[in-house]
Protein backbone atom coordinates (compact mmCIF):
# COMPACT_ATOMS: atom_id res chain seq x y z
CA UNK A 1 0.00 0.00 0.00
CA UNK A 2 1.45 3.37 -0.97
CA UNK A 3 1.20 6.61 1.01
CA UNK A 4 2.51 10.06 0.14
CA UNK A 5 4.77 12.16 2.35
CA UNK A 6 3.10 15.53 2.90
CA UNK A 7 4.18 18.86 4.34
CA UNK A 8 6.08 18.74 7.64
CA UNK A 9 6.78 15.02 7.02
CA UNK A 10 3.19 13.89 7.60
CA UNK A 11 1.63 10.69 6.26
CA UNK A 12 -1.88 9.31 6.54
CA UNK A 13 -2.27 5.71 7.69
CA UNK A 14 -5.01 4.26 5.47
CA UNK A 15 -8.36 3.58 7.16
CA UNK A 16 -8.16 -0.16 6.42
CA UNK A 17 -4.86 -0.40 8.34
CA UNK A 18 -6.20 1.70 11.24
CA UNK A 19 -9.28 -0.54 11.48
CA UNK A 20 -7.22 -3.76 11.28
CA UNK A 21 -5.01 -2.58 14.16
CA UNK A 22 -7.78 -0.93 16.15
CA UNK A 23 -6.06 2.46 16.00
CA UNK A 24 -7.95 5.61 16.96
CA UNK A 25 -7.20 9.30 16.97
CA UNK A 26 -4.85 10.13 19.85
CA UNK A 27 -3.26 6.65 20.04
CA UNK A 28 0.51 6.66 20.48
CA UNK A 29 2.79 4.92 18.01
CA UNK A 30 6.47 4.05 18.45
CA UNK A 31 8.60 4.84 15.41
CA UNK A 32 11.88 3.07 14.69
CA UNK A 33 14.22 2.86 11.73
CA UNK A 34 15.74 -0.32 10.36
CA UNK A 35 18.79 0.38 8.22
CA UNK A 36 19.21 -3.00 6.51
CA UNK A 37 18.19 -3.77 2.94
CA UNK A 38 17.59 -0.17 1.90
CA UNK A 39 15.98 0.90 5.17
CA UNK A 40 12.51 0.77 6.66
CA UNK A 41 10.35 2.89 8.94
CA UNK A 42 8.50 0.81 11.52
CA UNK A 43 5.44 2.11 13.39
CA UNK A 44 4.15 0.05 16.33
CA UNK A 45 1.10 0.88 18.41
CA UNK A 46 2.01 1.69 21.99
CA UNK A 47 -0.69 -0.28 23.74
CA UNK A 48 -1.97 1.33 26.93
CA UNK A 49 -4.15 -1.01 28.95
CA UNK A 50 -6.98 0.72 30.78
CA UNK A 51 -8.53 -0.33 34.08
CA UNK A 52 -11.70 -1.25 32.20
CA UNK A 53 -9.73 -3.72 30.03
CA UNK A 54 -8.07 -5.49 32.98
CA UNK A 55 -11.27 -5.78 34.97
CA UNK A 56 -11.69 -9.44 35.87
CA UNK A 57 -7.98 -10.33 36.00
Amino acid sequence: MDVRLRGKGRITIPASIRRALGLREGDKLKLSVKRVGGGAIILKPERVITAKEIKGF
